[in-house]
């Protein structure tokens, strides 16, 4: 996220240098209340629940509308600002800068949740770091809120037991996606992705059809189907 902030903010010193007298004071403009979303985001965040990144049986599990605030905070916020930012410069309307930004924090939502399901089904090597380090880290994906709360009270002390475990084996952590599997709990997420990548593209279709609009038609469809 870092790299990527740095590339837009050397794509936007470029244009504030060129020969357009408007864009400028329209850029500066967004970008400071860009820049005031997401501070206020980050006030409004209670440090438990946007920083907390381990789970002991001390913690109270967080509910599924907790996860939605906490990752709208750490990654579609980002993507929401950077949208209506883009749109502002492409001279959009109000109406359209609105649309592309619900178009961006959804398809980041969505991002997230296969990011987190990736986390227990892709391979080691196509996902680049050891698979369930999201279970032995004690992340609060809704894979395992969905599983906990479909879970009966012995399966939720074996999930009690495991996550959160930094020393938790590679048959243990099986166990777990097993059991997440078995609830049906893997489908609910990847079910809650398509969900809300159809609420994405819907943000698009009061758009013309251009190429821009098919090629984030095609970025929804990847971030869903997408294997790394």
């Amino acid at each position: 996220k870092r790299e990527f902030c740095q590339t837009l903010i050397q794509e936007l010193d470029a244009i504030l240098s060129g020969k357009d007298n408007q864009a400028p004071k329209k850029i500066d403009r967004e970008l400071n209340s860009a820049a005031e979303e997401l501070l206020l985001q980050s006030k409004r965040a209670p440090k438990p629940l946007a920083h907390q990144q381990t789970y002991t049986i001390d913690t109270v599990f967080i509910s599924e509308n907790d996860y939605f605030e906490m990752i709208g905070k750490k990654t579609a916020v980002l993507l929401k600002s950077s949208a209506q930012v883009g749109a502002l410069i492409g001279g959009g309307t109000q109406d359209e800068v609105q649309r592309l930004g619900r178009y961006a924090y959804s398809a980041g939502l969505a991002f997230q949740i296969i990011d987190d399901i990736l986390g227990l089904t892709a391979s080691e090597a196509t996902l680049g770091k050891p698979i369930g380090s999201d279970i032995r880290e004690g992340k609060k994906t809704l894979i395992m809120i969905h599983a906990r709360v479909q879970a009966t009270p012995s399966q939720q002390r074996q999930l009690d037991n495991i996550l959160g475990n930094e020393q938790a084996s590679k048959s243990q952590i099986q166990s777990l996606v097993d059991l997440a599997t078995s609830l049906g709990s893997l489908d609910y997420a990847h079910e809650r992705a398509r969900q809300l990548i159809t609420e994405a593209k819907e943000e698009l279709q009061t758009f013309h059809d251009t190429p821009a609009k098919a090629y984030l038609l095609s970025l929804a469809d990847y971030i869903i189907n997408r294997t790394y």
